[in-house]
């Protein structure tokens, strides 16, 4: 239920309002709007607001009066009402879509007019919606007839869930009655089939078919090759100049000239396509790319649900379009400096493009044509958008513009509010009008918010039509072949099956016909013609593709076209035994799907190349059993088959090493005619054990380092010098002794590396061959030589062995353990010792915050490491909690001299605090030194000049001034020192008015309203065009009609302040960024939305400052932004990154909860 806030109150829109609510709601509209709402119902106007506001709420919902409003309203005015009526909720549409309907149908100027008629007689108000709610009263400015009021000033977000609606008054709604004649006037516009005689020229075409072909070559690719991706996450260029000469549509460009595969727009196309759609996905532990989860089940769904996933990707994706359109010229692809829409906005205009396309068809509104392949009318379908979709990209709201602003900076493409902000096109034909000297030539380009979607977004839409939906298959643009334009458009049977999200008849006429086949003669059905030379066709691949992909793990692909062509080859074979298929399944997938018996060459073949691959068996964990006596391996056997994998002759026999000590006791106590009983011997000890080897088994002993970076094997077996060659180079060879010597080398670990070892890994492989402490065994009487050093490594195969301290620093740098993500160097910093009697102090200092920021760290119980720029702060400190430093103690050097950030006092977020920093400044003693009214001079800690420059340059964006310190020029018109000047006296106005106690309001009005702003500027503005600097304050070239500072308003002042605060944040001059962080709260909330972007910039320093300022304008918004930064421990001069996010985390929320 609609509801209506007024006063501070809630009430239905059923409850009768009274004047007193009347006139809260009318006092939300400009004096001259009043007066021609009281011209509009008969009523005569006062010279005074109050007494037109009080007549107007007497009559405004009097029901005469409304009729009568009513029958007199001209036609524009009715097709707006007609509007609210049938289309809107409630009575209410949204003011952008409102007027977006009346200007796709009628133009912009019947709009406006339609909007003035029906505002201007009351039967219809401005509002703004939040939910169900409408409320009146524009935070900013007051509603006009023309458009609604704004929340907010120009160029800031509006406030959250909020927009500006038309609200046609219940009571109109039920008076209103609609005729025939508007009925049909207020029917969608249709999509009409193309008209004219000759046929557009198509732009180069992909059939579906081909892209499927595109896709099965890509994933194949990677498949094959497991290529891996860079870290800007897309694959490197020797994997894309690979994959583009594979591909059947080919990139412009050749890939050799191009760094980046986003340079070439179709691969690239593929790619986040494929991506997006699961086909493929990246490996975030090894950075590789590998088949994705949705990639064997595509290739086997109907063709229209393969179109709907890769239209449902490709609106989703990461693909940035719009910078794109060759028609637009961009000046720049900055957010703050352009009207580009984001990602999330491209996505969303993706998203209603295709709802839209969705809805003509399931709606009927598709011609006939259109169901059949034949050329629609472009220009029919961006009619149906403007009406339908207007803001499809970005918003068309804005407040008019009242001041000369927009002229000011239309040489970087910014051309005031109404106009696209940040590009123009490139064939629109330029307007003189808009110029008004011959220095705004830049601004005869601007493109209207009002007038111009087609030149921006129907750019746009005939840009996918022609790029993302031809390269998909499903649509073509068609082109005037004089002026190439786009003048027509068309589906392709998948795009209809993809709208309509049903198979295309003839798909399913093809397959009821290829049923019917395998009925009548089934070999004729099949796809596949397998030829005595080993040689496979596969008719129609592209309608057959999981039978190639099953194809392709045991043949090569020789060509993949209309005719797919494989060979089975010795290796092909060989390649998908190893992968797990055995020759049964190779020969029952050939026999089904072939339309001749499979020859028996081939079978005999493959049968042959099987046995070859089984002779050779890799059995892992193996263990080797050799007994004496090979009788008892006989009965073993003969009693228990399972316990042993195979018999490798009379004494030895291979079993699972899980399984070894039990065959060992098993053997033991057989029986034999040679053997005595096993359980008493002739002498009466124990049985004899069975010698086992385990060749999987880390013996003790084995291994021994002669230096940090050598080892010694001796007896080497077989898999110990595989395991040791993996990490380590083989220096030396014994072939007769079987003593091998290795070396632990940077270039060996480099390879252990890349086969997957971690350093845990070769630590217990080395550590479980070296020897033990020394173990005393006795060997029972008998026994032989190997059981004994058996016992004896059992026995040391419980104590401790560990790699020396050299050889673990030196693996585990050289394996990259060290490192953490790219920062693999180690770090350096100039520090001062502190030194404290005892440990429990320095456990209290680092306990406060304040302190502990200054620390780099700790390095003992009493030893702490400072930072230099920190010390003499820390020293005050301590000294004020009575810490006193003995005597001698200095800074290697001194602080640094003229940064205002030492000498300047930290501005809080009240409304005075930077007058009250700017009194302490003025505190201090100052001494002329020399001539002229900027020439303050420094004396012990007060403010230099140059630190006052620095100040100024960032008030007006003048980093490069040059400033006359000692006044040695015979003039006073360099710019630097009229720059002093006016900051000189800027400041005192403020320090008067503060110390007046008059200081009102924002204290920024005081600063972009300065007296002195108009003479100085101007003369700054001379200087600037005779030394042929630009500036955003006066121009290259000298000119007679120069804009001075006085013909900017406040408002545009303001607005220069806050371009120079924005830019000083990353500035490298340390005053300058002192200095935005002092000025930018004073901006308030308007700005935390730009604030949080800098949260982002790989400038610790600039993150810091940034917490700093949001902790006085942020929002719940900034505090999701600043709780990313909660773990960032990158140190600045006066803290780390986290300790400021931290801080401005907690005053945001005090703040929101007062």
């Amino acid at each position: 239920m609609l509801s209506l806030w007024i006063g501070g109150k809630t009430f239905p829109v059923s409850k009768n309002l009274t004047e007193q609510h009347l006139e809260t709601i009318l006092d939300s509209y400009n004096s001259q709007s009043l007066q021609k709402m009281l011209l509009g119902r008969g009523q005569k106007v006062n010279s005074h607001k109050d007494a037109n506001l009080k007549a107007l709420a007497r009559v405004f919902l009097d029901e005469k009066y409304l009729r009568k409003a009513l029958e007199n309203l001209p036609e524009p005015g009715r097709q707006a009402l007609a509007r609210l009526v049938i289309r809107g909720v409630d009575g209410v549409l949204a003011f952008p879509s409102l007027k977006q309907q009346l200007s796709a149908r009628y133009g912009p100027d019947y709009a406006a007019t339609a909007l003035q008629q029906l505002i201007g007689t009351g039967l219809a108000l401005y509002a703004f919606r939040n939910g169900t709610t409408l409320s009146f009263e524009g935070g900013y400015n007051k509603h006009s007839l023309e458009a609604p009021g704004s929340l907010n000033p120009p160029y800031s977000a509006p406030p959250p869930g909020y927009e500006q609606v038309v609200w046609a008054l219940p009571q109109v709604v039920a008076m209103f009655k609609l005729d025939p004649q508007l009925e049909k006037e207020l029917q969608p516009p249709a999509l009409k089939p193309f008209g004219e005689p000759s046929a557009p020229q198509p732009v180069e075409s992909i059939r579906f078919e081909t892209l499927l072909a595109d896709l099965f070559t890509f994933t194949r690719y990677v498949e094959q090759n497991r290529p891996k991706v860079l870290q800007s996450g897309d694959p490197g260029k020797r994997d894309f100049t690979k994959l583009a000469a594979l591909l059947s549509f080919k990139d412009k460009q050749p890939p050799q000239e191009v760094k980046r595969i986003e340079e070439l727009p179709h691969l690239n196309f593929l790619w986040k396509i494929l991506l997006k759609a699961g086909l493929l996905r990246i490996d975030e532990k090894t950075s590789g790319i590998l088949p994705g989860p949705q990639l064997s089940r595509f290739f086997q769904m109907p063709r229209h649900e393969q179109a709907q996933l890769l239209l449902k990707s490709w609106v989703a994706s990461d693909l940035v379009e719009f910078n794109r359109i060759p028609s637009l010229r961009f000046y720049s692809f900055e957010p703050e400096e352009s009207s580009i829409p984001g990602l999330s906005k491209e996505q969303s205009g993706r998203n209603r493009l295709l709802t839209v396309l969705e809805e003509l068809h399931h709606r009927g509104r598709l011609p006939k044509a259109g169901l059949e392949g034949g050329w629609l009318d472009f220009g029919s379908l961006l009619a149906i958008l403007k009406e339908e979709a207007y803001e499809i990209l970005m918003s068309h709201s804005y407040v008019p513009e009242t001041s000369n602003y927009a002229s000011y900076y239309s040489y970087r493409g910014d051309f005031g509010r109404g106009y696209y902000k940040g590009f123009v096109s490139k064939i629109k034909p330029p307007d003189p009008t808009l110029a008004r000297n011959k220095y705004e030539a830049d601004r005869t380009l601007a493109l209207s918010l009002d007038r111009d979607w087609d030149w921006v977004e129907g750019e746009w839409v005939a840009f996918v039509l022609g790029e993302a939906w031809n390269w998909l298959g499903l649509a073509e643009l068609g082109l005037d072949e004089k002026s190439l334009r786009p003048v027509a458009f068309r589906f392709t049977p998948s795009g209809v099956a993809a709208l309509s999200g049903k198979p295309l008849a003839e798909e399913e006429a093809a397959r009821q016909q290829l049923a019917e086949l395998a009925q009548k003669a089934p070999e004729l059905a099949r796809p596949l013609i397998v030829q005595p030379n080993f040689e496979i066709m596969v008719l129609n691949p592209v309608q057959n593709l999981p039978l190639v992909r099953r194809l392709e793990a045991f043949a090569t692909q020789m060509s993949l076209g209309d005719v797919a062509q494989y060979r089975i080859s010795k290796e092909s074979v060989l390649q998908g035994l190893r992968g797990g298929l055995a020759v049964t399944e190779i020969l029952k997938l050939l026999n089904d799907n072939s339309r001749m018996p499979v020859s028996q060459n081939i079978e005999t073949s493959l049968h042959d190349w099987a046995a070859s691959f089984e002779r050779l068996t890799l059995q892992p964990d193996a263990t080797i059993i050799e007994v004496g006596d090979p009788v008892r391996l006989d009965r073993l056997l003969a009693a228990e088959p399972g316990l042993v994998l195979r018999r490798l002759g009379p004494h030895f026999a291979l079993v699972a090493a899980g399984a070894a000590d039990k065959v060992a006791r098993r053997l033991s106590a057989i029986e034999t005619g040679t053997t005595t009983n096993p359980s008493k011997s002739r002498n009466g000890s124990a049985p004899a054990a069975v010698p086992v080897i385990n060749t999987a088994q880390l013996i003790k002993g084995t291994l021994s380092f002669t230096d940090a970076f050598t080892l010694d094997a001796k007896n080497a077996s077989p898999y110990q010098l595989y395991r040791l060659g993996q990490f380590a180079e083989l220096a030396s060879w014994e072939v007769a002794d079987r003593h091998a010597v290795f070396k632990l080398t940077a270039a060996a670990a480099v390879r252990a590396h890349r086969l997957g070892l971690t350093f845990a890994a070769i630590k217990q492989t080395i550590e479980g061959w070296l020897p033990a402490p020394a173990t005393v065994v006795s060997a029972p009487k008998g026994r032989s030589r190997f059981e004994t050093a058996m016992l004896q490594t059992r026995a040391a195969q419980n104590q401790p062995a560990s790699l020396p301290a050299e050889t673990r620093l030196a693996l585990k740098g050289w394996l990259g353990e060290y490192t953490e993500g790219d920062k693999n160097r180690l770090g350096q910093e100039a520090v001062i010792a502190l030194q404290v009697p005892r440990s429990d102090l320095l456990d209290d200092l680092l306990a406060v915050p304040e302190l502990k920021d200054a620390l780099a760290g700790r390095i003992g119980p009493g030893l702490a490491l400072v930072r230099p720029d920190r010390f003499e702060v820390l020293r005050q400190r301590l000294e004020s909690f009575g810490l006193n430093f003995g005597e001698g103690i200095k800074l290697n050097t001194p602080s640094p001299a003229g940064i205002i950030t030492t000498s300047l006092p930290a501005a809080g977020s009240g409304p005075d605090d930077l007058g009250n920093a700017l009194l302490a400044m003025f505190e201090q003693q100052f001494e002329g030194i020399g001539s002229g009214r900027s020439k303050r001079g420094p004396r012990e800690l007060s403010l230099s000049n140059v630190e006052i420059a620095t100040l100024a340059a960032v008030m007006e964006n003048n980093d490069a001034a040059r400033f006359d310190i000692f006044n040695d020029e015979e003039d006073d018109f360099d710019e630097g020192d009229e720059v002093i000047f006016l900051l000189e006296e800027i400041l005192a106005l403020l320090v008067e008015q503060n110390q007046a106690g008059k200081i009102k309001g924002d204290p920024l009005a005081v600063i972009t309203g300065n007296r002195f702003a108009a003479e100085v500027l101007g003369r700054v503005e001379v200087q600037g065009s005779s030394t042929k600097k630009k500036n955003d304050l006066y121009w290259d070239d000298k000119h007679d009609n120069a804009h001075y500072y006085d013909e900017l308003t406040p408002g545009g002042r303001r607005q220069i302040l806050l371009a120079s605060c924005l830019t000083a944040v990353t500035s490298k001059v340390l005053g300058q960024r002192q200095a935005a962080v002092n000025l930018l709260p004073l901006y308030g909330n308007p700005i935390a939305r730009q604030m949080t972007e800098f949260l982002y910039h790989p400038d610790p320093a600039v993150r810091y400052n940034t917490c700093l300022v949001l902790a006085a304008v942020g929002d719940r918004e900034s505090i999701t932004h600043l709780q990313a930064l909660m773990d960032d421990q990158t140190p600045t001069a006066v803290g780390t990154v986290a300790t400021a996010a931290r801080a401005a985390v907690d005053q945001i929320q005090k703040r929101l909860q007062v």
